[in-house]
């Protein structure tokens, strides 16, 4: 190529890119949609149409209010009024239409408009976070006398996952299939230890999935202990260290097995569960509960019970840790690589579906790199944790710092090592409030330094 050729190619590139790049971020794509399913009935079917819309879009605002905050504060969101829905909702969408002339269900999905959700969460002095958690795969393990269980049967706390209506949240919560191919990722043991590589090939079989894994402790009730003459936990039958039961393997499946027909709830649950980012040690977040069964509380209502309590608990940590304070603000100067227009579009589209980005301004582009400003809310640790929720790494240190998108970790054996990188400062979220008729505590993941904030705009 000559080198006028070279400069026409690179002034083309470099106009593309202003272009691209000029934008500020302003949708939020993957946190405002929401999904119902409506059934309404009235004199007539266009009546009945109405009425499950309306019924639908004040479904979906409720949802989404509770997606984006705090349980605490639920009890004080804005209602949904008129006004509110009509401002509020872009546009929707219809699927799955059924009805006579005086029934009507379809399943809806409400778009709503981020400015204006977010001005009245603001308006009401309500905190609310818009970043979305990596998916999270649920490793439910239980506790018994004789070992930790994962994948083998009886599991009535796996099973209690894997049955559940898990809620549409910031935190996309994942039940694996118990596959062949999961079985020999992790067992009970080594989930139990939290052993890293066994972590790391669980997260791998998820596309690089977060790991929950959730520790439960069933005590049975009296009648129980009295019948079988033991005051031990409940146990599950199977091999000590929670590896797949025979016919599992033989199967390459390790669905978990219905309950017993008029099972009794246990007396109490305890439950320790810890999330892990896999190939980082020490990022680790512990959460600790105790539930109590209802009078007449079936085994399979109580473990549902817990079940949400615990994924409650996962979700309102997320939100304490991503809260967006708007009275804090930042520009942070990175250096991106470039391999290709392509790849740089994508990247560009990956920022500017951050929420917290408010403007990504673009200060030089080379053959090989651009100087990027990120221009930010919040502080400087839950930038950098927005960003590796979309898989971009921010390393180096100020000024010299580099974004760059995450490469996928190789199985391993041993332990990945971590990164030897600045890393940003604790912002950790403070104590949830516990589940009812539960206790908890929550010990915070210990995070590194923050790049500094370079300005306030």
């Amino acid at each position: 190529m000559t080198r006028r050729g070279l400069f026409v190619g690179m002034a083309a590139f470099a106009t593309a890119v202003l272009l691209s790049f000029s934008a500020v971020s302003a949708d939020h794509p993957d946190v405002f949609p929401v999904s119902v399913s409506v059934d309404a009935k009235a004199a007539s079917a266009s009546a009945a149409r109405n009425a499950a819309r309306i019924e639908g879009q004040h479904e979906a605002y409720t949802k989404l209010l509770d997606r984006l905050t705090l349980v605490r504060d639920h009890a004080r969101l804005p209602p949904a009024t008129d006004t509110v829905l009509d401002n509020a909702i872009k546009d929707f969408e219809v699927t799955n239409e059924r009805h006579s002339s005086v029934r009507y269900l379809a399943d809806y999905t409400f778009h709503f408009r981020a400015d204006v959700i977010e001005q009245l969460l603001r308006s009401n002095n309500i905190p609310f976070a818009v970043t979305r958690s990596r998916p999270l795969v649920v490793l439910a393990v239980l506790e018994t006398p004789k070992g930790p269980v994962l994948w083998d049967d009886p599991n009535p706390w796996r099973r209690a996952w894997a049955n559940a209506t898990l809620p549409q949240g910031l935190v996309p919560l994942l039940v694996p299939l118990g596959d062949i191919e999961d079985v020999t990722a992790i067992d009970g043991a080594t989930a139990d230890n939290g052993d890293n590589a066994h972590l790391q090939a669980i997260s791998n079989n998820y596309g690089g999935a977060d790991v929950l894994v959730t520790r439960a402790t069933l005590a049975p009730p009296p009648s129980a202990l009295q019948a079988s003459g033991t005051d031990a936990p409940t146990a599950a039958s199977g091999n000590a260290s929670g590896g797949p039961a025979p016919s599992a393997t033989a199967s390459g499946s390790a669905g978990p097995s219905p309950p017993p027909a008029g099972a009794a709830a246990p007396e109490t649950a305890n439950v320790t569960s810890t999330r892990f980012v896999p190939g980082d040690p020490g990022a680790e977040q512990t959460f600790i509960a105790s539930y109590t069964a209802r009078p007449g509380e079936s085994e399979q209502d109580f473990l549902a019970r817990v079940v949400a309590g615990t994924a409650d608990q996962v979700e309102d940590a997320w939100k304490q840790a991503n809260i967006i304070d708007y009275s804090q603000s930042g520009v942070l100067v990175v250096s991106i690589p470039i391999d290709s227009l392509t790849g740089w579009i994508a990247l560009r589209d990956r920022l500017e579906a951050m929420p917290s980005i408010q403007q990504v301004e673009l200060l030089t582009l080379g053959r090989q790199d651009a100087q990027v400003a990120l221009h930010y809310v919040g502080d400087s640790a839950q930038l950098r944790l927005a960003l590796a929720q979309h898989n971009l790494d921010l390393s180096g240190s100020d000024p010299n710092w580099v974004l760059q998108r995450r490469t996928a970790a190789p199985p391993s054996s041993a332990a990945p090592q971590g990164a030897a990188s600045s890393t940003p400062p604790s912002s950790a979220a403070p104590q949830n409030p516990a589940p009812s008729s539960s206790t908890a505590s929550q010990n915070p993941a210990p995070q590194n330094p923050a790049p500094p904030q370079n300005s306030a705009p």
